[in-house]
């Protein structure tokens, strides 16, 4: 913080007690540095007057603190509010696995810590914060008609903020529900102000950074974003620990006075402080013997259906408890929502599997329908069977005679089922509704059997168990037998949180009573607890997973090239289990990551060296190899010999049969002839090769010059076109026109046709050409106009002075088109004389020194400051600048403007030069006071 009082820097107290003053500056924005001056010269005053004992030191000597830590910001807010609820349960197990948002001044970071350890590749920060929040609100208490706008009064503005601001569920309606509910707030100078809107929309560009024209996610977006690029199996303990930290994550209530209270847990909310409550211990179950719980143990969620997505290598999976996401095997890239790469895939897959389904249940309904007309034929059937059966047996008796009464059964058995399944002399729908009361009838019977079944089942197991964990009630067991039931439970956790944990077990009832119970598992701790100090191995613990072994594994097997960049295995690789569980940060992982390449590189030294050795055992080995025999015929015999392979290179064989030919030359005696023939060959072949790298370089060196000349003499022919088509455009164009119209006129004269020139180049310079006429004729024009005319100069007055100039005639305008010329000439010089008026306003320091003195008084101490030094100078001349100031009205400044052209030429417009006059006074800020009177010495 800087101020310019006296030429005088003012850090910490001091520039908060002359804050009226000063302009307070801040060197860092967003949490970096922009002022390296006014940052060295903050950690002096902080180092070498502010500061003066070691925080350590106050810590150790006043307090008489044990120990003392520092950690990552993020993760101490994760950890204290554990340690805050006393050491509840969560704390108590080791559950250091959180997500923290931290908003604070300048900078919002979330931070998801596991274990203790933050992620830094899963950290999401945004530049938006309470100063962001602090500038919206001063800008929209400016639209309310409340100027806050010094270094002072913008602290003003994070007070309001601070005291008044809330967030809104819903803000677009609170904003039209909020007519005429405002709020007081009472400045430091004694002037209340009213407070309507501004309290819910400022804070609100926290979740909505495009209101400010910042492109970031809200900060509910950016915990969500965080969270997705961890692992998969931190996901949901992340979402189920979300930790608010900093002064811009404070929550108040709608009526923005009342802090309260959130549970996400059971989704309520209070404005009294919660108070913590510690789970209590389950009840114990009695002596006697007693059954299990019948209740399964909820599964862990996985993988229950896994399809492949056609056409991609992406899988859909569905887990036991119904969720679905997508899951790529390459990348091992998992995605809760359809993947934008694969939306097409998925959806034309979804649209194949609903076709198929309604395929399926068109064959199902069209079953049924066969099934019903199966059922309805035979019905026909049996009743055109019956109905002839008793047409015979009324003729065989005779048409008087009574019907026994087994006849009568018979015939009401008929009339049943003729009822039942006659739909031809009965409405179609009764019948079906009959035949769907059947299969109704039949799966409710089904139903009922299942569950009989599932309760005879479900009352054997009970009995089952009864049998198995029954157990006489005054069994006694010593201590060491009771120890046996704990020895899976952490030493270090109390009672009632490691009850849940073995209360179902079998054994537990084996002691009697409650304390002893409680007796045993205490000894087992303290037994445990000291052999853990004495570093002596727990029986039955579990192994646990080595880091670094894990991370070395995923190197040898990932990491097979010493090309290989470490940027591009972080890249791939960060969301490995095996990667980011191993060190504190990425420079931990990178130097093992460059230990493991030049451990690799030398490995492979190593193999080539061997490879190398075992290819001359292999020359040696063959026969066929003599002193001057060519690389073409020996390596035709070696070839299919692994060790031939080896060496991976076709020079590096040829390189090292070389070498092998020497030592055989050096080892065996050269006759007269064979040394002859050999220095013959090696000549030839120097010759040759002299020759073709002479040939190589002559090819060069003519391909370069050969290049070399097309290029200058295509610029040079470029040139000459494009100076003999502008000759031409010279020539022949004159006035403006279409390309198409002079093209029929230009093709007449050979330069059109010049070969440098392509189409297009001609009319790049035609439209050049063209804009440059019209540019001269207009400048021509204007300047016809400026030598006639003023600013309050008719049309009616000009014309008869420039229509017969050969300007307006060589243009061809009629009247009414250099009217319209006209017109648009005295728009764009009163425009330009505007701007020149305010420009002379600014220039004039008499109207800009005397316009601030009217518009605000001195303050206090700048007065007794003016004062003193005016003694000083002037020897008792004291003057009230401010009762001067008001004696000084606009008749004397337009006396002192009116000797300036740029004044006098509006006066045919009094009325709006002097409304410009009075707005610019009005606009002028008022005078600081230290300022005005270093001003008025000088």
């Amino acid at each position: 913080m800087a101020g310019g009082l006296e030429d005088k820097l003012f850090i910490g107290k001091r520039a908060q007690e002359y804050r009226g003053l000063l302009k307070i500056q801040y060197p860092m924005e967003h949490g970096v540095v922009t002022d390296w001056d006014d940052m060295e010269r903050i950690w002096g005053w902080v180092y070498n007057e502010g500061l003066k004992a070691l925080s350590e030191e106050i810590f150790f000597e006043t307090f008489n603190v044990p120990a003392f830590f520092t950690s990552v910001q993020a993760i101490l807010s994760l950890c204290v509010r554990k340690i805050g609820a006393q050491l509840t349960s969560r704390y108590s197990t080791g559950r250091t696995t959180g997500i923290v948002l931290d908003s604070g001044d300048g900078v919002t970071h979330a931070v998801p810590v596991y274990e203790g350890f933050s992620m830094p590749h899963a950290i999401q920060r945004i530049d938006l914060a309470g100063r962001d929040v602090t500038d919206h609100l001063q800008l929209l208490l400016r639209k309310a008609g409340h100027y806050l706008h010094t270094s002072a009064e913008k602290e003003v503005v994070r007070t309001i903020k601070e005291k008044t601001c809330y967030l809104s569920l819903n803000p677009s309606k609170e904003e039209k529900d909020h007519a005429g509910a405002w709020e007081e707030f009472r400045l430091p100078d004694g002037k209340v102000i009213q407070l309507g809107t501004e309290r819910f929309l400022a804070p609100e560009i926290l979740f909505n950074p495009e209101l400010v024209g910042q492109e970031y996610p809200g900060v509910h977006q950016v915990i969500v974003d965080s969270i997705n690029r961890c692992d998969m199996d931190l996901r949901k303990s992340l979402f189920s620990n979300i930790v608010l930290s900093g002064g811009s994550t404070l929550c108040t209530a709608p009526d923005g006075k009342t802090p309260y209270y959130y549970n996400a847990a059971t989704k309520t909310s209070t404005y009294r402080r919660p108070v913590l409550v510690v789970p209590a211990a389950p009840i114990p179950p009695p002596a006697a013997p007693a059954a299990p719980p019948t209740e399964k143990k909820r599964k862990k969620e996985k993988a229950k259906v896994k399809t492949p997505i056609p056409g991609t290598s992406w899988t859909r999976v569905t887990t036991n408890e119904g969720h679905t996401f997508y899951f790529e095997k390459e990348t091992k890239r998992s995605e809760w929502t359809v993947p934008p790469e694969i939306a097409e895939a998925v959806a034309a897959f979804d649209e194949a599997e609903r076709r198929e389904k309604e395929e399926k249940e068109k064959a199902e309904r069209l079953e049924r329908i066969r099934e019903q007309e199966r059922i309805r034929a035979e019905v026909a059937e049996e009743r055109k069977r019956k109905a002839e059966e008793k047409k015979r047996k009324a003729a065989d008796q005779g048409e008087g005679a009574p019907e026994p009464k087994a006849q009568k059964q018979d015939k009401e058995k008929d009339d049943e089922v003729e009822e039942q399944y006659a739909p031809e002399g009965e409405d179609e729908e009764a019948w079906m509704k009959a035949v769907a009361a059947e299969f109704a009838e039949a799966d409710k019977k089904a139903a009922a059997d299942a569950e009989d079944a599932e309760a005879a089942q479900k009352k054997a197991e009970e009995e089952a168990a009864k049998k198995v964990f029954a157990a006489k009630s005054e069994v006694k067991v010593s201590l060491e037998e009771g120890r046996a039931l704990f020895k899976e439970i952490s030493p270090f956790a109390p009672w009632d949180v490691s009850l849940p944990f073995f209360v179902n077990d079998p054994r537990y009832v084996l002691l009697p009573s409650e304390k002893e119970r409680r007796e045993a598992y205490e000894d087992y701790c303290r037994d445990a607890g000291r052999a853990r100090r004495l570093n002596k191995p727990k029986p039955a613990v579990e192994k646990k997973a080595d880091p670094e072994r894990e991370y070395r594994a995923l190197l040898r097997e990932q990491v097979t090239s010493t090309r290989t960049r470490w940027d591009d295995f972080r890249r791939r690789y960060r969301k490995e289990k095996a990667f980011y569980s191993y060190g504190r940060d990425d420079r931990e992982r990178e130097k093992l990551f460059k230990t493991h390449l030049r451990e690799l590189g030398e490995r492979k030294r190593a193999d080539a060296q061997r490879a190398e050795a075992d290819f001359m055992e292999l020359l040696k080995e063959s026969d066929d190899i003599k002193p001057g025999a060519p690389w073409s015929q020996a390596k035709q015999g070696i070839k299919n010999d692994p060790r031939y392979d080896a060496v991976g290179s076709s020079s590096l064989r040829e390189e090292l049969f070389n070498k092998y030919i020497k030592t055989l030359g050096e080892t065996e005696p050269e006759s007269t002839e064979t040394a002859a023939e050999r220095k013959i060959r090696e000549r030839k072949e120097r010759q040759q090769a002299s020759l073709r790298e002479r040939e190589q370089s002559v090819r060069e060196q003519q391909a370069k010059m050969s290049e070399e000349v097309d290029k200058s003499r295509k610029d040079a022919g470029r040139e000459e076109g494009e100076r003999m088509f502008s000759s031409l455009l010279t020539d022949a164009i004159r006035d403006a026109m279409t390309w198409e119209e002079a093209k029929a006129i230009l093709q007449q004269d050979r330069r059109f046709a010049h070969p440098a020139l392509r189409m297009g180049d001609k009319q790049r310079l035609f439209e050049g050409h063209v804009a440059r006429l019209g540019g001269k004729r207009d400048n021509a024009l204007h300047a016809l106009f400026a030598q006639h005319a003023q600013l309050d100069t008719p049309f009616d007055t000009v014309y008869p002075l420039v229509i017969e100039d050969p300007v307006v005639t060589r243009l061809g305008l009629d009247a009414r088109a250099l009217e319209e010329r006209y017109d648009q000439w005295i728009q764009s010089r009163e425009e330009k004389a505007r701007a020149e008026f305010i420009e002379l306003l600014g220039e004039n320091s008499f109207v800009d020194f005397w316009g601030r003195m009217r518009n605000k008084e001195i303050d206090a101490d700048a007065s007794k400051i003016k004062d003193e030094e005016m003694a000083d100078d002037e020897e008792g001349k004291d003057k009230n600048m401010v009762d001067l100031a008001q004696k000084i009205d606009l008749g004397e400044i337009k006396s002192i403007l009116r000797r300036d052209r740029r004044y006098r030429q509006f006066d045919h417009m009094p009325e709006e030069r002097e409304q410009w006059l009075r707005d610019y006074l009005e606009n002028l800020e008022g005078s600081k006071g230290s300022e005005t009177v270093h001003n008025v010495r000088q």
